[in-house]
């Protein structure tokens, strides 16, 4: 399965105000997929714009901009008119230009100011503008290979820019919009040069007419669901961690009932270890697949592991004390058994993102830092089940952790890697014990 569809309901009550939808499955419009009475709009392709498997955030698959005078365009019509009430338009996307002005959203006609257009600045900064407000640009630098959620948001005369739920620029203006057709993907064609075109990919765009979804910072919206089917048993159900991007089936959390001296919270995705705790470990194991999490030391300064464990390592070990335990150490060593394995890997600090990546069917664990793989990678690990694992790293102070095994969005996701998530695990050989083990009177 390659992901869900994320429009069921398009994020308001009942759709109201949704005038178009590109999961990015696709390259039409998709109003037979969500809830909506807007009238569907004739999407026209031009150039190499792809429904591509290559990246996407959702699906398995994205709209692709090769960024060679190529753009979907809708014609005029009176659903883009907004006058001077409120819109969205919000979309994920993977922008891979650099160095130059990239248009995500325009308008037919020339640099006006008839509409807002949305684009990447030439830093690669989320930005928005017209012709007599100017630019109003982002903080944070895009063109990392990271997907990211963006939104702009016109509020009465406010607008803000928000960057994976973040507000990144706000301006105000009490002018009247109408988006004359809608260009995504470039600067309205023949009006400005091919330097101003997008290039990257872009999953879920859509555009609400009359709805100011979001008003302040916000958690990232992952899918929406129209609560047919909200899987009611996750561990941690409900934005923003169960983000049903597996199945919706229950994730792995850390596991208090295996060590209980550390401090839990945020649905025991966050933890405070005590000093000399030893490890502290996921609540479900793995013998098979292939499994990716991350964790992230979030502060303390006696030194993190992050790394895997098998069941013989009892809670009290270290995690690179025992024979059973795998560890990326934040000094810039692997650990296994009371040693320093490999001095391949770069040192980490509070704040990195370390992903760990376990293949069990081949026995090889791989250790990565903000998205970036890195040496040690260990080999032979075949007698499951795995836990993956985390400690501070010495004997005295404490360590503060966050982990994510899936429940969001990986920051650093590695392709074909699942999240350890109960819906990916195999089939167990007895469905339902009821058939079994049932006594009989």
């Amino acid at each position: 399965d390659t992901g869900y569809r994320t429009d069921s309901d398009a994020g308001t009550t009942d759709g109201t105000g949704l005038l178009l939808a590109l999961p990015g499955d696709v390259l039409t419009d998709e109003h037979d997929h969500v809830n909506t009475g807007s009238s569907a709009h004739t999407i026209t392709v031009n150039g190499d714009v792809t429904a591509s498997t290559s990246d996407s955030m959702f699906y398995g698959t994205s709209l692709y901009f090769a960024g060679d005078e190529d753009d979907l365009q809708c014609a005029d019509h009176e659903d883009f008119n907004v006058g001077t009430g409120d819109y969205t338009i919000e979309f994920w996307a993977k922008p891979t230009n650099t160095g130059a002005w990239s248009s995500v959203v325009s308008w037919p006609g020339s640099w006006d100011d008839t509409a807002q257009r949305i684009a990447f600045s030439d830093t690669g900064k989320f930005a928005s503008g017209t012709q007599s407000t100017g630019n109003s640009i982002g903080t944070t630098t895009c063109w990392d290979g990271i997907w990211r959620h963006f939104a702009l948001v016109r509020n009465g005369t406010s607008f803000k820019g928000y960057v994976n739920g973040t507000e990144e620029f706000s301006f105000t203006t009490s002018a009247s919009y109408d988006y004359s057709g809608l260009v995504i993907g470039r600067y309205p064609p023949g009006t400005y040069p091919s330097a101003y075109e997008y290039k990257g990919y872009i999953n879920d765009f859509r555009f609400y007419k009359g709805v100011a979804k979001y008003t302040s910072d916000f958690i990232v919206p992952t899918r929406q669901t129209n609560g047919a089917d909200i899987d009611l048993l996750a561990d941690v159900p409900g934005a923003p961690y169960d983000n049903e991007l597996n199945g919706g089936g229950n994730y792995a959390t850390l596991n208090p009932l295996f060590e209980s001296a550390s401090t839990y919270s945020n649905g025991n995705l966050d933890v405070v270890t005590p000093s000399g705790t030893g490890h502290v470990r996921s609540t479900l194991g793995m013998s098979s697949g292939k499994w990716y999490f991350e964790g992230e030391w979030t502060s303390g300064s006696s030194g993190a592991l992050i790394g895997l464990v098998n069941d013989p390592q009892s809670s009290g070990h270290n995690l690179g004390q025992g024979s059973n335990g795998w560890g990326y150490y934040s000094a810039g060593t692997i650990q296994h058994a009371g040693s320093d394995v490999s001095s391949a890997p770069d040192t980490f600090a509070n704040g990195d993102i370390i992903g760990i990546a376990f293949d069990a069917d081949a026995g090889n664990l791989y250790f990565y830092k903000n998205g970036v793989i890195q040496g040690g990678t260990q080999s032979s690990l075949t007698s499951g089940p795995y836990y993956f694992a985390l400690c501070d790293g010495g004997s005295s102070g404490t360590g503060t952790f966050n982990v994510n095994f899936g429940q969001r969005p990986f920051l650093y996701p590695v392709s074909g890697y699942n999240a350890l998530n109960t819906f990916n695990l195999p089939d167990p050989t007895i469905a339902d014990p009821s058939k079994h083990f049932d006594v009989g009177l």
